[in-house]
């Protein structure tokens, strides 16, 4: 009887990567959208995924043809962090669709929609510009900002 790995010796094996290793750094980036999802954490955490396939970058550790990803979590702290938050998970779906800043009548079903398995904004893409800003409650603390535009 063979073992349930059979095999995986022969295998080329290589390490993930991290996940500092597909976020993206401070820089401009055209992006390919690869997936647009929603994804429930073990911890029960919800997120908004994009994994976009880098065109074009001016930061020399994000190469061409490097998969990143942008996350934006569902869990708010308060009304206005719920609002900056939508709002960028809206602008990023507005500047792949290339809406040109009119929200072309975002809903809820239609927001669902994008985010379902059927993966209408894959082969969209956009400009993502990300800059460091320091954390308004502590400005020794930085964090990326992330602007969303249309090609």
């Amino acid at each position: 009887m063979s073992s349930d790995f059979h095999g995986i010796g022969s295998m080329n094996l290589k390490p993930t990567k991290s996940r500092e290793d597909s976020e993206f750094k401070p820089g401009n980036y055209v992006v390919e959208v690869s997936r647009f999802f929603k994804k429930t954490s073990q911890k029960g955490e919800r997120f908004v995924i994009a994994e976009c396939k880098v065109l074009e970058s001016d930061n020399g550790e994000v190469k061409v043809g490097d998969m990143r990803s942008w996350l934006q979590g569902l869990q708010f702290k308060s009304a206005g962090h719920r609002m900056m938050g939508l709002r960028a998970i809206g602008t990023f779906a507005m500047a792949a669709l290339d809406a040109g800043g009119d929200d072309g009548g975002m809903t809820e079903e239609n927001m669902e929609q994008m985010l379902g398995d059927s993966n209408p904004l894959r082969g969209h893409k956009l400009k993502i510009v990300v800059t460091m800003e320091p954390a308004k409650n502590d400005p020794t603390k930085m964090y990326p900002k992330f602007q969303f535009h249309s090609l």
